[in-house]
């Protein structure tokens, strides 16, 4: 039983961990926007994920055999990640960032909390129903005063995005008792490699290296921050609830504000800190009535 609590304590701290860095994001995709083209940058940076984690699983002898069920498991992970990836840049960039962090971080926590109970048969509790509405509500007051009303389009984008992300989140659950993080990140790296290639050779994007230094570390920064979240994320939702794991996740949504606070000078409002401390309430809440249900 301590044990179980050790893991589940070291999981919160993996996902609160790959909140705070994934944070980063915004910051990124504004510095990058659209001067390297998406699908050839992403294809960039997933020949350098493959390189870096493909010699990690080699040099530690890690492999593991990897059967054809799963391997279509790992491929389906690495598609919604791509549709997570690509919703949100283009949503994030296209529609007013209130709107689009209430649309798509909405859509991620209550997709989570769907797949949890569809998938892995999670248990619906009042408590875990009170933290999913508090999320919610507290998205909802940090943002109200910046939903507007955008293009049609990208707000089904953000959604659909949103349950891209949720479920990459949540499939790793099916296969990381079997394999270790950095093989399955690897994998995920191979398949999305090829997934943005075709992408990119399809919609004739232009190749090109003469790029602003300043891009080309905003890009490598990129490869270092989905690494590094990929292995915290499978480590959280493999010792978490699916259910639980998707509301952790919302932090990043606090921690984004804080970053937006200290890098772009944005003021944080009245509304701003009441949402993000509903947030925190309702993410922390399963945990507590989950330990006050063992005392």
């Amino acid at each position: 039983m301590a044990f179980q609590q050790k893991r589940e304590e070291l999981g919160i701290t993996s996902l609160l961990s790959a909140a705070f860095i994934y944070s980063f994001f915004g910051i990124l995709t504004r510095t990058i926007g659209f001067t390297i083209p998406v699908f050839f940058a992403g294809t960039l940076r997933n020949i350098l994920g493959c390189i870096l984690l493909g010699s990690i699983v080699l040099l530690g002898k890690k492999w593991i055999s990897v059967s054809r069920k799963d391997l279509s498991i790992i491929a389906l992970r690495s598609l919604c990640g791509l549709i997570g990836f690509v919703g949100s840049y283009y949503s994030f960039y296209y529609l007013p960032i209130g709107t689009a962090y209430f649309i798509f971080y909405g859509v991620v926590a209550v997709a989570g909390f769907i797949v949890g109970s569809i998938f892995f048969k999670e248990k619906v509790t009042v408590a875990k129903i009170a933290a999913l509405l508090l999320a919610v509500i507290g998205l909802a007051i940090m943002y109200l005063q910046r939903i507007q009303t955008g293009s049609i389009f990208y707000m089904i984008f953000a959604a659909i995005s949103g349950v891209g992300t949720a479920l990459w989140n949540s499939v790793s659950k099916f296969v990381s008792d079997k394999y270790s993080g950095v093989q399955l990140n690897f994998l995920d790296y191979v398949f999305s490699l090829i997934f943005f290639m075709i992408i990119s050779l399809t919609m004739k994007e232009q190749w090109t290296f003469a790029i602003p230094p300043t891009l080309w570390l905003a890009n490598l920064l990129f490869v270092f921050m989905f690494i590094s979240t990929g292995q915290l994320m499978i480590y959280g939702f493999k010792h978490l609830e699916s259910q639980v794991a998707s509301i952790i996740m919302l932090s990043e949504v606090v921690f984004g504000v804080v970053l937006a606070y200290f890098f772009y000078h944005e003021v944080l409002s009245v509304s701003t800190i009441l949402g993000g401390c509903i947030i925190f309430i309702g993410f922390i809440l399963p945990e507590l009535f989950h330990s006050s249900q063992k005392k």
